[in-house]
């Protein structure tokens, strides 16, 4: 195999990155122009770490200040070290050797010292990587393979050839426990079989949520209420099948099955029930809630109607108090960067992965930065093919596999002790209902190779005992239309309204959010998370709703005509940040813009 002088230097850049050593350009060139074993630059990297003014860059001063160059087994040839010269003449050994690759005018200078040109290892590793060191034989390794090594190899990316940063979330491993994810069960037939058996689950679920609450006692079920002959008391659960206000607007009509009967209700508009008929604007289709009230029975027409006073939704507890465990690491939410359309934004996705590895901000921000363990993405990471109708014309990466590349990329340059967790939005290669499955790997095999965890929606996880709950937020504008005054710009107030009935996406029907027929309902929402992440519509929006905190993460892309069509004005590159301070979830949003 034909190997360039180049192979040297990689062989030496490994040996500092996997050190956490920065070095100059200069500094390269001549370790590389000596016959150097392992023993010798192990040998060189304790030497200089003893040297009182090392801080971490291996530059030509630090290497006379060691015995190394005139070590008579390591001479060479190299030409006299002219330091007022240094940057000029960096640039030209780098052209002469590798054509391909020249240091740019605007280098980013990362010390204060202004006798070294300090470059940041790892950047240099992948320049000199992309510049074709290697002949090609079929059994070398890939370009890509060589550099997910020296990532691999670099755990310590992140420090961008800044001393001063000092990430302590790569201290910490790991700690990631999967509660729910729908990819473990999400076969159907589509058969009146699944339907069935997806409300039945439904009902049986959210009742016992509701059983649980000191309220909600003494229930019968409905064929037992309605084959009682006198008028009385009664309390029921059920799901709500229709409703309708009556024709003089001074009551509200729904009915209500509980798999053993159907039973009608009404709301009065009147002042011993004003709570409760104020209250039925919340009431949709499919949810399932507790109703108490008079049951008056007409045994002349063999008619039994319940007239409520009370009704409650499954809801988070009003003394929800859950524990927030201590946690040394944040977490960034990111969802809706829609990579492949033309108005995603990647100048400012490229300042966020600047900022995790600590290269932009003040020490401040640095700090803030070096936390981040996680990067959480709830959906539409990719804009998609044929999403929506003359969606082509609106693709800078019309193929699927090149918007995940793409992805790939951007991602790449997020620091390796950063775990990345991703579920699919309804822009990604998945089935239109939900539940969606995860993206296939087929479509995404490079962007899962960067070891992210990739999860359907909605999913369900706890990292260092806090729980997030995911779901990109399908049915967000489906149940904007089903309530009164939600609203596309506060997604947080819809959040809540799912959190009330404890379902992402209650009510069935071709005219609303599409729903696969499984045997579980993964939309329902059985345990209380302590954070609720969501996206689709573009909006950074927080809020907190019985001590659950809501996010919607914004987005990276810039207002499209069919967001317009809405009435959206999105909020691009807004990223909150969430940690735990002093037993509580603290938020602040990283501003890109």
């Amino acid at each position: 195999m034909e190997i360039k002088t180049g192979f040297k230097k990689r062989d030496i850049l490994r040996h500092f990155l996997s050190a956490g050593i920065n070095i100059t350009p200069k500094a390269l060139s001549i370790l590389a122009s000596k016959s150097l074993s392992n023993n010798d630059l192990g040998e060189l990297i304790r030497k200089v770490s003893y040297l009182p003014d090392f801080k971490l860059h291996l530059t030509e001063s630090i290497l006379n200040q060691t015995e190394f160059l005139s070590n008579p087994a390591s001479n060479s040839e190299h030409p006299p070290i002219e330091t007022s010269k240094e940057n000029n003449q960096d640039q030209s050994d780098l052209e002469e050797e590798f054509p391909e690759y020249s240091v740019e005018p605007n280098f980013e200078v990362k010390s204060k010292n202004s006798n070294n040109d300090i470059t940041s290892a790892t950047e240099l590793a992948e320049d000199l990587i992309e510049s074709e060191l290697f002949v090609p034989e079929p059994q070398h390794p890939s370009n890509e393979d060589i550099i997910r090594e020296l990532k691999t190899s670099n755990s310590s990316k992140s420090s961008g050839g800044m001393s001063r940063f000092k990430p302590i979330a790569k201290d910490y491993a790991e700690q990631i426990e999967i509660l729910q994810d729908p990819n473990t069960n999400l076969y159907t037939t589509g058969s009146i079989d699944d339907f069935i058996a997806q409300f039945r689950d439904r009902f049986e679920r959210l009742s016992e949520i509701l059983l649980q609450n000191p309220e909600v006692k003494n229930v019968i079920p409905i064929n037992e209420a309605k084959s009682l002959h006198s008028s009385g008391t009664v309390n029921i659960i059920g799901m709500v099948t229709d409703k309708s206000p009556s024709r003089g607007g001074h009551a509200i009509k729904f009915s209500l099955d509980d798999q053993t009967e159907e039973i009608d209700v009404v709301v009065r508009n009147d002042d011993r029930n004003v709570k409760t008929y104020e209250s039925m604007i919340y009431l949709v289709k499919d949810e399932v809630v507790f109703v108490s009230g008079f049951l008056k029975v007409d045994m002349s027409y063999g008619s039994r109607v319940l007239f409520a006073n009370k009704i409650i939704w499954p809801d988070i507890p009003m003394g929800n108090k859950t524990h927030i465990p201590s946690c040394p690491v944040s977490f960034a939410l990111l969802s809706d960067l829609h990579i492949g359309s033309d108005n995603f934004l990647e100048n400012v996705f490229t300042r966020f992965t600047r900022y995790l590895n600590g290269e932009i901000g003040t020490e401040r921000d640095q700090e803030e930065a070096g936390k981040i363990k996680y990067v959480i993405v709830c959906g539409d990471l990719v804009d998609g093919i044929g999403i929506y109708a003359d969606q082509v014309n609106e693709l800078e990466i019309t193929d699927i596999y090149k918007q995940y590349e793409k992805a790939a990329e951007l991602f790449s340059k997020i620091p390796d002790y950063v775990k990345i967790i991703y579920i699919p939005g309804n822009h990604e290669p998945v089935r239109k209902a939900i539940p969606h499955p995860a993206v296939p790997s087929k479509y995404c095999k490079s962007f899962l190779d960067l070891g992210v965890t990739s999860l359907g929606d909605p999913s369900m996880i706890e990292l260092h005992g806090i729980q997030f709950l995911l779901y990109h937020g399908d049915g967000i504008i489906d149940m904007n239309n089903n309530i009164p005054g939600l609203l596309s710009n506060k997604p947080t107030h819809t959040m809540k309204e799912f959190l009330r009935c404890r379902h992402l996406s209650p009510t069935f029907g071709k005219e609303h959010t599409e729903k696969a027929p499984t045997a579980i309902d993964w939309l329902v929402v059985d345990q209380i998370p302590h954070v609720f992440h969501t996206g689709h519509m573009h909006i950074n929006d927080l809020g907190h709703y019985r001590n659950v905190l809501l996010v919607n993460s914004g987005c990276f892309q810039a207002q499209t005509k069919f967001m317009k069509s809405l009435g959206i004005n999105p909020t691009p590159g807004k990223v909150p940040i969430i940690s735990e301070k002093y037993g509580k979830l603290d938020t602040i949003t990283l501003t890109l813009m």
